[in-house]
């Protein structure tokens, strides 16, 4: 989202905003889910309250509403993004205990997309590094989605490769694009036909299958991880009773039936069928990840040096 857009929007929403008017900031791959569940919640509760989205790179957003994009709602890649907003005191600073399961109503996992039947034998983590493999990755620094890609591949590597940093520095040699958002990679994969394999979440892999005819496989590599989708209320806005009804249905049989339909787990899934799935944090915090590969010598940014 560029900083122009982001002031039309916000001039735009700040002119037209009334008493029954919501923002609901979320990132890029969630808008069809979020459509159909703001028609939902309208409905069940019988209200005028209109609901406007927006979508883009969960790090852009979370930078947009630091902004002063008027966000009533908020929801991200990853709660490392909901941290930032708690920090300047946008979010409370106890978001977590304020619904269930770390106030994330939704699941996914990382997955592979690959083309039809698999021509590239493309089964696990390490044939992403082989010679001729074009990977589909987003910019783990501005998508959340990518920036999980990014984890999922170090905590592989951490435990199969002696120097992890050789690892990611050939996997990211075999991308030749880092697209803004995760959704735009899932665009240059399928309608670009660009690259042998993407990486990418579980539901959006397979919202891709049932919307193009069946023409991709996803695979499950041996280790892959569980990836929570917080929500939140802004403070100091209007409309927060609006806000906390709208997360409560997320919660709701209704609206976790909905993110069943655009094949993300409720959070009440215990994971226990799930084989190889890993959390995240029991290996790093994510402030200490990002300032060990995102800062000025990090480990991501000496690969683009």
């Amino acid at each position: 989202m560029s900083y122009r857009f982001l002031f039309l929007l916000m001039l735009l929403f700040s002119i037209n905003s009334s008493a029954n008017e919501l923002l609901h900031v979320s990132f890029d791959v969630t808008r069809e889910l979020f459509k159909e569940i703001n028609a939902d919640f309208k409905k069940k509760h019988d209200l005028k309250v209109k609901i406007h989205q927006s979508h883009g790179g969960s790090g852009k957003q979370t930078s947009a509403i630091m902004h002063g994009l008027p966000a009533n709602i908020v929801s991200l890649a990853l709660p490392y993004h909901m941290d930032i907003l708690a920090e300047k005191e946008l979010v409370s600073s106890n978001w977590r205990d304020l619904y269930p399961n770390n106030s994330s109503p939704f699941t996914t996992r990382i997955v592979f997309l690959v083309h039809k039947n698999n021509p590239k034998g493309i089964y696990n983590w390490s044939d992403l590094i082989n010679p001729g493999i074009k990977v589909i990755t987003g910019n783990p620094k501005t998508s959340g989605g990518a920036l999980w890609n990014y984890a999922a591949a170090w905590v592989y590597a951490m435990k199969n490769h002696k120097v992890p940093q050789d690892y990611i520095h050939k996997l990211y040699n075999n991308a030749p694009i880092l697209d803004s958002t995760a959704r735009a990679s899932a665009v240059t994969f399928i309608k670009r036909n660009i690259g042998d394999v993407l990486i990418t979440w579980e539901s959006e892999a397979k919202y891709i299958i049932s919307k193009f005819d069946n023409n991709f496989d996803i695979i499950y590599p041996e280790l892959t991880v569980k990836i929570d989708i917080p929500v939140a209320v802004i403070l100091k806005k209007k409309n927060q009773d609006y806000a906390n009804q709208y997360i409560k249905f997320l919660f709701s049989s209704e609206g976790q039936a909905i993110a069943n339909k655009y094949f993300y787990h409720s959070y009440k899934h215990d994971g226990k069928m799930d084989k190889n799935i890993v959390d995240i944090e029991d290996y790093f915090k994510w402030s200490d990840f990002k300032s060990q590969h995102f800062g000025s010598d990090g480990i991501f940014e000496q690969i683009y040096k």
